[in-house]
């Protein structure tokens, strides 16, 4: 139908539930962007929450994924990392990254096995600390947040998907 929007090409998904504490600090870095980042053609922030395999669509339809995610990295509270493509797939298929019953290695195996992995992908990961209940990012979780944002702009510009032109001029 004409009246359907494209699905965007490229998906910036933050995941994690925010009653747990740092667990949520994926949806929270997405927050940060929707406040922060010029708009992108293209380019969607979504809040993926907790909805494990019903995110397929959603990754099956877009060229390019930047999900965003607290993880086990055996590091510093706070630290991020970015894990491009098969650094990505080897991390996520690793038990305990992630804490999600659903977990990002479970949905690029069921995207892989139907070869609609995007070639481009990338996970933000940020170390959490405390995953008990409560609605607020730890200290260094918090203080993270804008670093994990700057490396998910950071992916969109080496990726292609600038900002719009504020050049009127049409040069």
């Amino acid at each position: 139908m004409s009246d359907m929007a494209e699905p965007p090409a490229t998906l910036v998904l933050g995941v994690g539930n925010l009653l747990l504490s740092d667990e949520g600090v994926g949806v929270r870095v997405v927050e940060h962007l929707e406040r922060t980042m010029a708009p992108r053609p293209g380019v969607a922030l979504v809040d993926g929450g907790t909805r494990g395999f019903a995110l397929l669509p959603m990754l099956e339809d877009a060229e390019q994924v930047v999900v965003i995610d607290a993880a086990n990295m055996d590091a510093p509270a706070g630290t991020v990392r970015v894990l491009e493509g098969p650094d990505m797939d080897a991390f996520v298929r690793q038990p305990g990254r992630t804490s999600h019953d659903v977990g990002l290695g479970d949905l690029t195996d069921a995207l892989a096995i139907r070869d609609l992995l995007p070639k481009r992908r990338a996970l933000v990961a940020i170390q959490a600390v405390d995953l008990d209940l409560g609605e607020t990012l730890s200290g260094p979780v918090a203080a993270a947040v804008e670093e994990a944002a700057r490396q998910v702009v950071r992916l969109l510009d080496d990726w292609g998907t600038a900002p719009p032109s504020t050049d009127l001029t049409g040069e």
